[in-house]
């Protein structure tokens, strides 16, 4: 496990699974800033105290992001998806976000940690990358948060040309 700063980057054991996380204690809003390269290494954390969000990845569906004010949500993108841009977020008094890199020996790995400010408040947040678009719904309550959301991959993804072409030029 590496400590950089609040934030720990680490490999839990999650249903026999290995899944990345940052874990950054409560109130500690800028934790995610301080971190640097993620180490791997696993840990076994007991039942309740981490939770992680798969959804099964289908284009144009809608994915809810469930966070807790001061508590970072650690949005994972599939190995080597690179995002095309700033995520797009409605709300960005009360939402914010760092783009964070994990480099792998052979792959690079983008994260999206976000913050909400406040309970009780929802957003919506867009992410386009050079392979497939997400489209989230961001809700905030005290004390009920995933710590991290994946996607599981079924079907092979699609280039985004078109979206990228847009966002560079």
């Amino acid at each position: 496990m590496k400590k950089a700063g609040y934030a720990t980057c680490l490999w839990v054991l999650v249903g026999g699974a290995l899944t990345f996380a940052t874990a950054v204690p409560a109130g500690h809003v800028d934790a995610a800033e301080n971190s640097e390269d993620c180490q791997d290494t696993v840990l076994q954390i007991p039942d309740g105290t981490y939770s992680v969000m798969h959804y099964d990845f289908k284009e144009k569906e809608v994915f809810n992001i469930f966070a807790s004010p001061g508590i970072v949500t650690d949005i994972r993108l599939q190995e080597g998806e690179k995002v095309m841009g700033a995520p797009y977020i409605r709300d960005t008094d009360n939402w914010s976000f760092i783009m964070k890199n994990c480099a792998k020996p052979d792959m690079e790995h983008q994260h999206i940690l976000l913050t909400a400010k406040y309970s009780g408040i929802t957003s919506m947040m867009e992410i386009v990358t050079d392979k497939r678009t997400y489209q989230l719904h961001l809700h905030s309550y005290d004390g009920a948060y995933v710590q991290t959301v994946k996607w599981n991959y079924t079907t092979p993804s699609k280039k985004n040309d078109s979206v990228a072409e847009r966002i560079v030029n």
